[in-house]
């Protein structure tokens, strides 16, 4: 939990309690400013009509990649650096921020196994022992916040990633994929066609 330190006097906001953020939200703080400050974003949304488990969202966003390489890649240095493996970083809660344990090499798994993988990572960031190598290696990234509720959302891309997929629920059957994108790599008809065939593979096989 985030430190507090004492009240610094009152006005017309009332008493003012300065907090210290932990490590984890002081890194995702630098995360975000950081990607905001330096990625010119553009954002793409769909929706499916579906409801679909987060290892179903894993395994269409993972098998689409296939099809669409640039979104399995990253801007850097003026050239576009293209990802053979295809790992995806999946947003759970840590300690009042978000971490994002990667499910290495997604598209050679099935529905059940990433579930049960995501679950044992989520796990282990709550308890602490999530090791390095399991946060390491994403070349995408996945928040999947239909489970609490939000029907609609945009993230942030991520250092060395080309997309963010955001997904909500806009109703007990649909959801909501908005789709964050580095404009230096991707432009709209790449990122809409990625979109568009993780809609159809969730709406083919939902999870």
């Amino acid at each position: 939990m985030a430190d507090a330190a004492p009240g610094t006097g009152s006005g017309a906001k009332g008493a003012t309690e300065v907090v210290e953020p932990t490590a984890a939200q002081q890194a995702q703080a630098r995360r975000v400013a950081e990607s905001k400050a330096t990625v010119p974003h553009t954002y793409l949304e769909v929706e499916a009509g579906v409801s679909a488990s987060t290892g179903a969202i894993v395994r269409a966003g993972a098998l689409a990649l296939k099809e669409f390489p640039l979104l399995n890649g990253a801007y850097r240095d003026a050239r576009f650096e293209l990802y053979s493996r295809i790992n995806v970083g999946v947003a759970v809660a840590a300690g009042g921020s978000v971490a994002y344990p990667t499910v290495h090499d997604a598209d050679e798994k099935d529905v059940a196994a990433i579930d049960a993988e995501i679950e044992a990572l989520a796990e282990r960031v709550a308890g602490g022992s999530i090791t390095s190598p399991e946060l390491a290696g994403a070349t995408f990234s996945i928040a999947d916040l239909s489970p609490i509720g939000i029907a609609r959302a945009s993230g942030a891309v991520i250092r060395g990633q080309a997309a963010h997929l955001t997904v909500g629920a806009p109703g007990p059957e649909l959801r909501s994929l908005s789709l964050a994108c580095d404009a230096r790599i991707l432009q709209g008809a790449e990122a809409a066609g990625f979109l568009a065939r993780v809609k159809a593979l969730l709406e083919d096989s939902p999870g």
